[in-house]
């Protein structure tokens, strides 16, 4: 149960820092602008299905995010993104301030690997950003506001040993269209977060299998009607 709130909240807090990437490449509009700055600031490939700047709101929308890891960690994607959908006050944003009355967000898949050395993508990940779970309100001269409403979806999550890879480990959360409100710091993500994985019954998903390297693919919890 631990585990698996502890790597739901990362995937959470990068979803943030994806959107602060976004917002460093300033007013462009070009899709593979963004493919650039992401893969210069992550050192890992990265391609971008869609991006959508709004043109009476303000608002951006990507589709089909996906980060690849790097050949050390296997090649495959570390994470799929299907929607990524920000609306921001453009006034806090022009004062690098992070608010926004909407953040919706998809995570089809994330791939956790370990490599040979027993480093994690995600710990590589940090390295090469500089960017790790915060512990204020300051993410890389970003200031963090709130998020009014985050409403979030998260597909597959899957743990690879690359000294053991074929004995993986997976978890299908089916997580489809949950809201949090009222975010104003990471402690509100990250205890809304908790109490939603109570709330749909996770603690019966998973008793520790990927502490102790076993595979385990449960099912997801059911759909709300």
């Amino acid at each position: 149960m631990r585990f698996l709130i502890r790597w739901l909240f990362r995937f959470l807090i990068l979803g943030i820092v994806l959107v602060v990437a976004l917002f460093l490449t300033k007013d462009s509009l070009l899709k593979s602008y963004i493919e650039h700055r992401l893969r210069t600031q992550t050192g890992m490939e990265v391609r971008v299905g869609q991006v959508e700047l709004g043109v009476f709101s303000p608002s951006l929308r990507l589709a089909d995010l996906v980060i690849f890891n790097p050949a050390e960690f296997g090649g495959a994607p570390l994470i799929h993104v299907a929607e990524l959908r920000v609306e921001y006050d453009p006034v806090a944003m022009a004062r690098r301030r992070l608010r926004f009355d909407l953040v919706r967000l998809n995570l089809a898949e994330v791939n956790v690997v370990r490599n040979q050395a027993g480093k994690s993508n995600f710990e590589y990940l940090q390295q090469k950003t500089g960017l790790g779970i915060p512990s204020s309100k300051e993410l890389n001269g970003w200031v963090f506001d709130s998020i009014d409403v985050l409403n979030i979806s998260v597909g597959r999550i899957r743990f690879t040993d690359m000294k053991n890879p074929a004995r993986p480990s997976e978890w299908n959360l089916g997580l489809r269209n949950e809201i949090l409100k009222n975010i104003r710091s990471v402690q509100d993500l990250y205890g809304l977060t908790t109490q939603l994985m109570i709330r749909r019954g996770m603690s019966n998903v998973i008793q520790g299998p990927a502490v102790q390297g076993k595979t385990s693919v449960p099912a997801g919890p059911a759909r709300r009607p």
